[in-house]
Order: C-alpha cells, then sequence, then structure tokens
C-alpha cells in the first residue's frame, strides 16, 4: 500500500479520500475503507508471489486491482472484472496516468464478475471484492488445480466471513474461514446496483462510516497492527485525517472466527447448486 495512493482511485474531488472510512466513488460503488484493503493484502500476500495470475471480481475503483499488479511482479498478470462502464474507465484511466508500469500487466473487463473471466485463466488467485451467499461454479471452474485459491467473503444482509476456497492437485476442494464478522457491499448485478434505492442506500453507509468509534462495536473502525497497514501510514497519511470524536490508536485487533465453524472443510455446504 505504500506504493499505491489511494486518493488517485477516490472522486477528484472528494476532500476526505485519506480517511480511514469507505467513500463513495459513484454509480452505487464505494471504495472500501483503508483497513479492509490492508487485511485483504495481509490474507493474500503468500499468494500474491512473482508471476501469479490473479482475478479480481468486482474490481470498482481498481484501488486493490493495482496493489495485486505491484505484488505479482512484472511476470504476473491481474484481471480486473467490473459490471459498471463507467467505473471501469475509471480504473483503467488511473493505472493509465500514474502507474503505467504496473497498467500492462493489469486488464480491466467490463462484465459480470459471477462469470469470471475463462479467457484469462486458469488463476492462482481470485478474490472477490463482495458479500456473497453461495460461491459462483464459474469461478472455482476458473482456478488452477495447483493450489489454486479464491477469496469471497460468504454471507448477505450482515456480517459475513472472509472464506477462502483452495483447488488441491487431486481435484479436491476445501473451505478455510480465515476472518469472521466483516462487512461488505453484497455480489449484484449491474440494474440492481444502479438502482435508486441501492444507490442510497450506499451513500447512507458511507456517511455512517465517518466517525470514530469503539473498536470493539465496529466492523471498519479497528487499525490493524499487521505489517501491510504499517505500510500505509507514511503514503496515506492516516494521522492527519479528519475525525469527530478522540484520534485513533494503533492496537491489535482480532476478528472473530465463529465457533462452530471447524478451520477446514469440504465446500459443498456453500459450493452454488
Amino acid at each position: 500500500m505504500i506504493h499505491i495512493d489511494r486518493g488517485h482511485f477516490c472522486a477528484h474531488n472528494d476532500s476526505r479520500k485519506y480517511m480511514l472510512a469507505a467513500r463513495d466513488i459513484g454509480y452505487g460503488s464505494i471504495i472500501d475503507n483503508p483497513v479492509q484493503h490492508a487485511e485483504v493484502l495481509e490474507l493474500l500476500k503468500d499468494k500474491l508471489v512473482p508471476g501469479a495470475k490473479v482475478l479480481d471480481v468486482g474490481s470498482g475503483s481498481g484501488y486493490l486491482t493495482t496493489c495485486f499488479a505491484h505484488m505479482v511482479g512484472k511476470n504476473g498478470s491481474v484481471v480486473g472484472v467490473e459490471h459498471i462502464p463507467e467505473i471501469v474507465n475509471h480504473a483503467s484511466n488511473v493505472t493509465t496516468l500514474h502507474y503505467p508500469k504496473l497498467n500492462k500487466r493489469i486488464k480491466f473487463i467490463c462484465g459480470d464478475g459471477r462469470l469470471g473471466y475463462p479467457e484469462g485463466g486458469p488463476y492462482d488467485v481470485i478474490h472477490v471484492g463482495a458479500s456473497s451467499e453461495v460461491v459462483p461454479k464459474s469461478l472455482i471452474a476458473q482456478l488452477s488445480s495447483n493450489n489454486g485459491s479464491l477469496f469471497v467473503p460468504i454471507g448477505v444482509d450482515g456480517p459475513c466471513n472472509q472464506t477462502c476456497w483452495t483447488k488441491l492437485n487431486n481435484g479436491t476442494v476445501v473451505e478455510e474461514i480465515k476472518q469472521g464478522a466483516i462487512l461488505y457491499q453484497d455480489l449484484c448485478d449491474k440494474d440492481y446496483q444502479m438502482s435508486e434505492w441501492f444507490r442510497d442506500l450506499m451513500t447512507t453507509l458511507v456517511e455512517s462510516d465517518q466517525d470514530y468509534v469503539d473498536p470493539d462495536k465496529s466492523y471498519f473502525s479497528a487499525i490493524p497492527s499487521n505489517e501491510t497497514f504499517e505500510q500505509y501510514d507514511p503514503t496515506n497519511k492516516w494521522s492527519t485525517m479528519w475525525f469527530t470524536e478522540a484520534p485513533l490508536t494503533r492496537q491489535s485487533y482480532k476478528y472473530p472466527i465463529p465457533d462452530h465453524k471447524s478451520e477446514q472443510l469440504r465446500y459443498e455446504s456453500h459450493i452454488e447448486k
């Protein structure tokens, strides 16, 4: 995150682009809280190795897509799939202007991310930036059989579990919960996202994420102590961000993983029927 400036991917007139908060980028879409970005990059960093092939479903602003491109190196490749044409153009224009070297290894596609992008597969990593009740079969099919991993938040209409699905060499797919009690925008179709009520909902959610609250009572405001977020500090100036209450303090905060889930499960329970 020290190499990719979040501000480039926010709305150009957004005076609060460096807040520890989600920001509205229009068309019913948001750029997630940088804390969530740091958590995702920490979860994926062992998979985002030089030469890896990555699919970013629901690439939105293109911020994480560009971070992925930096991590996989010059021999890697990243495909970002987003279904709102204006947002695809925004992400492509930002990377072309500010990150021309990385742009050579990024391909932004306008399409339904739930279908993936078979032409670019099989993928070592598939990241889904929205929550889903089930895992689309098409994404499982596009995983590399050499331990390819799909990261997707499972659950809708409330807190969900960041879950990793790994395809083993023998074809078996196993599930592992990586993080619990997180909030994500639901994976949906274009018409749903562009509806007036949904866009109003996203605006309301972003506006409600501005104030500092106790991290024990918030899914968004805890500052992680991981290395990825440490790198975010000098680039994105978190200490100078605007808050309405007491300033945030760094702390180690682990999201709970539900006790009723084992660490590793067969994927049939959540796979798309």
